[in-house]
């Protein structure tokens, strides 16, 4: 028992030091790279397609920004390792960049046990012609709206891909202790 205590204490002791040596934007970036700090989830879905929701803090994608207004969420989609949207016929491309640029907040909302639903406050979706390794659709919401969310979904509806809705779970917990390394920052 007392061995078991020690190494649940050595285990807690290691974790807590790690998070708090983040002092850089690469570290930052590294740390929310690793699946089992529950800042990204990924579905792998039939025909190679892959999604992949990350959160990304204000810090990351400008400095300046207020990080206690929003939170942003980077959804990444792609076929075999590539951009997905290439891939597509005409009329299908055609139609979901449509959706993509302009009517994506319809098909998403955040759904948790102690908040309402909840919508985005906006999408932006940037066209990369192919040169990265899978479509970007950049998702805020509400920091406001989310407190108290605790776990939560994100949830997609289809928006043309034929792949269904999709669900991505992440815990608010997870996020704020981003945003409290975020704050010891050398940037």
């Amino acid at each position: 028992m007392k061995i078991m205590l020690a190494c649940i204490g050595m285990t807690l002791l290691i974790t807590a030091s790690c998070t708090s040596q983040i002092t850089t934007k690469t570290g930052l970036q590294e740390y929310i790279g690793d699946k089992k700090n529950g800042l990204i989830s990924e579905v792998n879905c039939t025909g190679g397609i892959t999604l992949k929701m990350r959160y990304i803090p204000a810090i990351l994608l400008d400095p300046k920004l207020d990080t206690n207004k929003g939170y942003y969420f980077l959804f990444t989609f792609s076929r075999n390792g590539k951009e997905l949207l290439p891939q597509l016929d005409n009329d299908s491309y055609s139609e979901i960049l449509n959706v993509l640029s302009f009517r994506m907040p319809g098909y998403i909302s955040l759904v948790s046990q102690n908040t309402s639903l909840i919508e985005p406050e906006a999408c932006f979706f940037q066209q990369t012609f192919g040169l990265t390794g899978g479509n970007e659709l950049l998702i805020v919401f509400s920091q406001e709206e989310m407190k108290n969310a605790g776990r939560f979904e994100i949830k997609i509806n289809e928006f043309g891909l034929n792949l269904g809705p999709q669900t991505f779970q992440f815990d608010e917990d997870a996020l704020k202790k981003v945003t409290e390394i975020s704050g010891k920052l050398k940037i």
